[in-house]
């Protein structure tokens, strides 16, 4: 009988790193795969060639296993082929050795198991897991972590091959490995975070006495990234913040008002507005010297916005004694007139301490 073996290549590897100082992998298996036969019948394909070096290397340890526990070193020749390219980090390599190992042993009818295939590979040279089914966390220097995660979802991969090779012994004996995998996550943290303080300070600097408020969430390049940027310019100066995320997860109060939509969620017109305040402040005190800024200018900031607030402020009891900063914010149209009747309005009422907050994008 003519045994035949495929195990897939890897486009790198979802995730790697290490836990508590053991290293490990997340495999992202592709589309790509090594071939072994063995108890080959001539004829066969020619695509099918002797064995590197690695996989002549598995193949007698394998030979050595099964004379250990069958007293038999007999077996067939093994060919292997693939179609993953090489010293490109796509488990070429580890793809062979598995491959080879598992047909080896089947020539000689012995049932190689996967913790057998492991330490065989291993053995050979730190190995990504490919003979493993799906996505697998994985030790690829020891083993001691093997965790099957699932099958691979769908994917489309797109590689860019800038050139040059690598050699997975020659990669792994650097003694500055762990911090060659981190580096790159570290830098793209820091520079991030180091850029938003830096333009931070320089703004706040240029503005003072006049306080600066972040507002960039809806600029920034994924939702953690908005988190931690608002964190960042708060260390770079900024007075207040407007992510709620931000708060929870840092302890950093925040400044911010709402939004349009959630004003527009009470639905349209003048009293929805109206509820939309006075739910959004109830909610708001229940946190000592949260700000109470309410936007005003989602219909008629004079006529309709700034009485709104008026109204939602008295009817929960809000003036000059609360302990945080309470006021409008301004978004649109001539914000420095809108802000001088917004002043007179405040004043009219009694509200002299409200704050008038304006923002244009």
């Amino acid at each position: 009988m003519t045994y035949y073996v495929r195990a897939p290549g890897t486009c790198g590897e979802f995730l790697q790193g290490s836990i508590d100082g053991q290293s490990f992998l997340v495999t992202c298996p592709i589309n790509r795969y090594s071939y072994a036969l063995s108890n080959v019948v001539h004829p066969f394909s020619q695509t099918y060639c002797a064995l590197q070096p690695k996989s002549a290397q598995a193949r007698k340890l394998v030979k050595q296993l099964v004379y250990s526990k069958k007293n038999t070193s007999i077996c067939p020749p093994v060919y292997v082929r693939s179609d993953i390219i090489q010293g490109k980090g796509m488990a070429s390599s580890s793809a062979d050795i598995s491959v080879t190992a598992m047909a080896t042993a089947l020539a000689m009818d012995y049932e190689l198991s996967f913790k057998e295939l492991e330490q065989i590979c291993l053995s050979v040279e730190p190995t990504d897991a490919s003979f493993y089914q799906g996505v697998t966390q994985f030790d690829y220097i020891k083993g001691t972590i093997s965790q099957p995660l699932g099958m691979c979802p769908p994917l489309k991969i797109l590689v860019f091959d800038e050139g040059g090779s690598i050699d997975t012994i020659t990669f792994n004996q650097q003694v500055d490995l762990q911090a060659k995998i981190l580096e790159t996550p570290i830098l793209n943290i820091m520079n991030m975070n180091l850029g938003i303080a830096t333009k931070a300070s320089m703004v706040t600097r240029a503005a003072d006495p006049v306080k600066v408020l972040a507002f960039g969430s809806r600029r920034a390049h994924g939702f953690d990234s908005a988190v931690q940027g608002n964190k960042a310019a708060i260390i770079g100066g900024c007075y207040g913040h407007s992510n709620l995320v931000t708060e929870y997860k840092y302890g950093i109060p925040s400044n911010g008002t709402m939004s349009h939509s959630y004003i527009q969620a009470f639905g349209v017109g003048a009293e929805a507005e109206k509820e939309a305040f006075v739910t959004f402040i109830k909610h708001r005190r229940q946190r000592k010297r949260n700000s109470l800024i309410l936007l005003i200018d989602t219909y008629d900031t004079i006529h309709i916005g700034i009485e709104n607030a008026i109204k939602a402020f008295k009817e929960c009891g809000i003036d000059d004694n609360y302990e945080g900063i309470y006021g409008v914010r301004l978004d649109s149209g001539d914000l420095a007139y809108q802000s001088k009747k917004c002043r007179k309005r405040f004043d009219e009422e009694g509200f002299t301490k409200a704050k008038i907050t304006l923002t244009n994008s």
